[in-house]
């Protein structure tokens, strides 16, 4: 039996049509899946905001001052660093710990939002589905009419 070359010649062009077909497409659900991944983890602008809304907002850990109104960013009002003043301020539930330590290193003051829940998933944070943010920054901390330097750390619990 003879082959026909024109035939054999047009089967390999389909087949080498139909493995370069399934390549662009596996090329293109791979990039799919990675974008997808990337855009839903929003934990580290969750943390961001945060951050930035306990340091900076009147609504958050800043001193306002009660004669001009005035808010003094990286200036620690003592007084609002309490469970029930954080919770109130948070608008995610999202399990955090605030700590508030002098510039040795001495922990003045440690409160949590959503205290079980961190206390919970805190020792969970070395698996693969959740993960510990946190950061330490200088900040003035503002007791009475007193103000002297410390830190505060903020570290928040998320699932991935």
């Amino acid at each position: 039996m003879k082959l026909n070359k024109k035939a054999l010649g047009d089967v390999v062009l389909w087949i080498i049509r139909i493995i370069v077909l399934v390549a662009v497409v596996a090329a293109i659900n791979f990039l799919r899946i990675i974008a997808l991944n990337n855009a839903l983890q929003t934990y580290d602008t969750e943390f961001y905001i945060l951050n930035t809304k306990m340091m900076y907002s009147p609504t958050g850990l800043a001193y306002e001052s009660t004669a001009t109104g005035r808010t003094y960013p990286g200036m620690i009002d003592i007084e609002k660093l309490d469970e029930a003043y954080i919770n109130n301020s948070m608008t995610r539930n999202i399990p955090s710990r605030f700590t508030l330590t002098d510039e040795n290193g001495v922990v003045i003051k440690q409160e949590y939002h959503n205290k079980e829940r961190y206390n919970i998933l805190e020792p969970l944070t070395f698996a693969k589905q959740y993960n510990l943010l946190n950061k330490t920054q200088y900040v003035l901390i503002k007791q009475g009419e007193q103000t002297k330097p410390g830190f505060l750390t903020i570290e928040m619990v998320v699932s991935r």
